[in-house]
């Protein structure tokens, strides 16, 4: 039996990524035994007192403020955080584990997802792009991720069918079903980083078997062997790149995209990875 808490501070009717980190947990639970896994934001001055030995799950820390030696005389045992760059864990205590997906949103607390629909096929889908989410207005002199693409976007707009919604402040886009409802009916998903250069959106469009569209990562487990296009720059997306990839077996791409949510992405190959990891170290 194992001892699960979660941080007084994570409120669980709101935080995006719970339901993700509560379907690994469930299957932790079926494999572990007598450890205790605490799942905590950054801000968490000190751990709670716990009955084993601890399985930290980090969230929160989108601009990295965790070190690599935290919790010193904490008795944990291994450290597992989201959002990731090459910096912020080191192999040996603490590992990169995926974002996942989102499951609240909307500042509306009663909207919730459902699940995702990616039972179409690409060819038979309505838009050949998406995407919908905030857009911070560039400053003079300085243009963000998203205005860059968002500027991209607009020069197709003439060739493509494109569904394209912006909106000013964290969490008054579209209700969270209509959001997942969409990319069921989308070729292609564009998932610019936000605060992060891991985004929810990266899993939940491969989770719906859209062809993603994102800019380089870091090199991250979770990211080898993508079927995503990654872009050196928003720039580089144009007519050409979009008619390349409607013109190819866009099917084909379907079946990838889903395999690799499934086999990388998903709540039980994220479950796998941290297994292995404790295994591993475990019998040393």
């Amino acid at each position: 039996m194992n001892e699960v808490i979660w941080h007084k501070k994570i409120d669980r009717d709101f935080w995006c990524e719970v339901k993700y980190l509560d379907n690994i947990i469930d299957i932790l639970n079926t494999n572990l035994d007598e450890y205790s896994i605490i799942v905590t934001p950054i801000s968490t001055k000190s751990l709670p007192e716990t009955k084993y030995k601890k399985i930290v799950i980090v969230t929160g820390d989108e601009v990295g403020r965790l070190g690599l030696n935290p919790y010193v005389g904490e008795n944990v045992k291994y450290v597992f955080r989201i959002y990731n760059r090459i910096n912020r864990y080191d192999n040996d205590y603490i590992f990169p584990i995926s974002c996942g997906y989102n499951c609240t949103m909307h500042s509306d607390r009663t909207k919730k997802m459902k699940k995702m629909y990616p039972g179409k096929p690409l060819s038979e889908r309505k838009f050949d792009i998406f995407y919908s989410g905030q857009i911070i207005p560039p400053i003079t002199g300085y243009h963000t991720s998203r205005s860059l693409m968002n500027e991209s976007l607009f020069k197709l707009s003439k060739s493509f069918k494109i569904y394209n919604n912006n909106y000013i402040g964290f969490r008054t886009g579209i209700d969270i079903d209509e959001y997942y409802k969409t990319l069921g009916e989308t070729k292609i998903s564009l998932c610019p980083e936000g605060t992060s250069v891991d985004t929810f959106r990266y899993n939940e469009s491969l989770g719906s078997g859209c062809v993603v569209i994102t800019t380089k990562k870091d090199d991250l487990w979770y990211y080898k062997d993508s079927p995503a296009i990654f872009l050196d720059s928003w720039s580089q997306l144009n007519d050409d790149l979009i008619s390349g990839i409607l013109n190819n077996d866009i099917d084909d791409l379907y079946e990838k995209n889903l395999k690799h949510y499934n086999d990388v992405l998903s709540e039980q190959a994220q479950a796998d990875y941290i297994l292995k990891k404790i295994n591993k170290i475990d019998d040393l």
